[in-house]
């Protein structure tokens, strides 16, 4: 399976970054727990191979396998991080590709984003200009997603406003006093949908000021509006 899973990797790796030279960074022999650092500007895509990388150079793409990245740093492309810790708080021109335990994101994004993890916490100074694919256990969306929204998590805490549609499939969702979904709202879970459940699961109190078409079943609810605030 690990082997497989390594030559899938390899593969898909060598078909994004085939057609540009790259700059390899490969510590993957050293059994040290080294952080590296990088400041360079480079032409060309670079990949890293490690422990732990503090980034605040620039690339074309860059590609990180290890087990921390601390990205400070700009892609005129996109950032792929298979790690157990990503800390973004630079610049991406084409999106993110990620899968790790837990992600914080601090800066700027533009195009759409493919994640997986445990925890996903974006502050209110972090930008999404672009449409997020995300599945993990809690999603906290505190700075503006201007696009659409695909999440499958246990809990989404939106405290900012999305500029988009929101579908999500999970267990419970929580508006913020700046929480809001400037689009259409659909919503499915596993467990039955009820406006008064005790652990949580259902509805959540909304309001909109626009005209709603709200359609809804045992285990899903789809609102058509203009915008979706709390209606606490």
């Amino acid at each position: 399976m690990r082997t497989r899973f390594l030559s899938i990797t390899g593969i898909i790796l060598f078909v994004t970054f085939s057609l540009h030279s790259m700059i390899i960074n490969n510590f993957s022999s050293n059994k040290s727990k080294a952080i590296h650092t990088e400041t360079g500007k480079f032409n060309e895509d670079y990949l890293f191979i490690g422990n732990e990388l503090n980034f605040s150079g620039e690339a074309e793409d860059m590609v990180f396998l290890g087990k921390r990245l601390n990205f400070k740093g700009k892609t005129k492309l996109g950032l792929i991080a298979l790690c157990r810790d990503l800390i973004y708080s630079g610049s991406s021109d084409n999106g993110i590709i990620a899968a790790a335990m837990d992600i914080t994101t601090d800066g700027n994004i533009k195009g759409n984003n493919y994640v997986a993890c445990r925890n996903f916490f974006m502050s209110e100074n972090s930008q999404i200009n672009g449409n997020l694919f995300i599945g993990c256990a809690r999603l906290s969306i505190g700075g503006p997603l201007n696009g659409n929204l695909y999440a499958g998590a246990a809990e989404l805490i939106i405290n900012n406003e999305i500029k988009g549609d929101v579908s999500f499939k999970g267990r419970r969702i929580i508006f913020g006093e700046k929480g809001k979904i400037n689009g259409n709202l659909s919503y499915s879970t596993r467990e039955r949908i009820s406006k008064k459940d005790p652990k949580g699961v259902g509805i959540p109190n909304l309001r909109s000021s626009g005209q709603v078409n709200l359609t809804a079943s045992p285990y899903a609810i789809t609102i058509q509006t203009n915008d979706i605030t709390s209606g606490s």
